[in-house]
């Protein structure tokens, strides 16, 4: 992961609550990642790594739920680290932009920005997902090579169904060249029907 580590731009697509994201500014250390989700929340931990002025531009929009869920986080993380406020220092910023996928790549060429890494972990079909993945690949909108992390979620009726399109789909993937060193994972936060395709633009 050497490669990917702090580079310039990341989108992750379906960000909420901020997962990816964080690990993205976080972890590797990407100095700009996009949280593109129409919805308003967002873990505190991505908050905190948001510009100040707009940490908390959508908490009037968080559900109530939402709200008794983040005030738990807050208690928790207050009382296990006596610095998760000051990582902002240390990682690259996250900002979020609440739209679709569609439209914050429409954003993303308007801007005439270029991905470093993209992910995509919306819940939708698979075929929806690499859609996405397609029109990164077919507009340029990244600078090679660029890592793509890819969430299969399983849409269908059965388990035959799930595997067969997930199959014709990476088959369709590698055949186009949209990725190179394409691997399928199990990651961790996949449910047991979810899968994740990784691999990178060139």
């Amino acid at each position: 992961l050497d490669l990917y580590s702090q580079r310039s731009l990341a989108l992750d697509i379906g960000a909420s609550p901020g997962g990816w994201s964080y690990c993205l500014a976080k972890e590797l250390k990407t100095k700009r990642v996009i949280a593109c989700d129409p919805a308003a929340y967002m873990h505190p931990v991505v908050r905190n790594l948001q510009v100040e002025a707009v940490r908390e531009e959508f908490l009037k929009d968080f559900t109530s739920e939402e709200v008794k869920e983040d005030a738990k986080h807050l208690k928790h993380l207050n009382e296990t680290s006596e610095t998760w406020r000051s990582e902002a220092k240390q990682c690259g910023q996250i900002c979020h932009w609440r739209m679709r996928g569609h439209d914050g790549l429409q954003k993303l060429k308007a801007e005439e920005l270029k991905l470093s890494l993209f992910v995509c972990d919306m819940n939708d079909d698979l075929e929806s997902s690499c859609e996405l993945l397609y029109r990164v690949f077919n507009e340029k909108l990244y600078e090679p090579p660029c890592l793509a992390v890819v969430t299969f979620k399983n849409t269908c009726k059965s388990k035959s169904e799930f595997q067969a399109r997930k199959r014709a789909m990476i088959q369709k993937i590698l055949k186009d060249g949209v990725l190179t060193q394409l691997q399928e994972l199990h990651l961790f936060a996949n449910t047991r029907m979810e899968t994740t395709i990784v691999g990178q633009m060139l």
